[in-house]
């Protein structure tokens, strides 16, 4: 008579989908920020080992910043709309609202590289776009889990991070009605 399960499945998704988890997935994977490797026929989005460099951007902010970076015999060129940098092998770019340190095997072969970095809501709500998440069946309690993305590794990375910070939060709202149980029968 009552479809409890589907009730549960759909708050399941409801807290799966919520600014809250896919923050902390942005967050832990620093999905805010988009390495692509430019090639003669379409750009590949890097994603963990294959990114030759570690960047940060140490402030936040809204919108999106843009940077383009060129190797071109052993200097790395980086552009953005009103700024230029070079760097040689071994030194690093540690700005205001910006560090790069670029790795050595960087240097080995002329390339371009282009640098997005968004809001940390654009990148949740593009995320929310990518990620589906459906009841497996009308009544039950699994759900399906799947992203769209161009690269396999990073997807990979983006769901099994996913069900780790849903663990964790359960675990949290586990721990913190312990507690408080505890203090109202003390």
């Amino acid at each position: 008579l009552l479809s409890f399960d589907k009730v549960n499945v759909e708050n399941d998704i409801a807290v799966i989908t919520s600014q809250h988890i896919l923050a902390q997935v942005v967050q832990n994977l620093d999905l805010q920020t988009n390495i692509y490797g430019i090639g003669r026929i379409s750009n590949s989005l890097l994603f963990n080992n294959s990114v030759p460099l570690a960047i940060k951007f140490k402030k936040p902010f809204k919108g999106e910043q843009e940077l383009e970076l060129q190797i071109v015999n052993n200097r790395m060129l980086i552009t953005s709309d009103t700024l230029t940098y070079t760097l040689k092998k071994g030194e690093v770019l540690d700005q205001e609202n910006l560090f790069i340190e670029p790795k050595d095997s960087l240097f080995l072969t002329d390339q371009d590289f282009k640098i997005s970095h968004t809001s940390l809501n654009t990148a949740v709500t593009r995320l929310r776009e990518n990620l589906t998440v459906t009841a497996a069946s009308k009544q039950g309690e699994v759900v399906n889990l799947s992203i769209q993305g161009t690269n396999s590794k990073r997807n990979e990375a983006i769901l099994n991070t996913l069900i780790e910070v849903l663990a964790e939060d359960q675990v949290a709202d586990k721990r913190e009605i312990s507690e408080v149980s505890i203090a109202f029968i003390e």
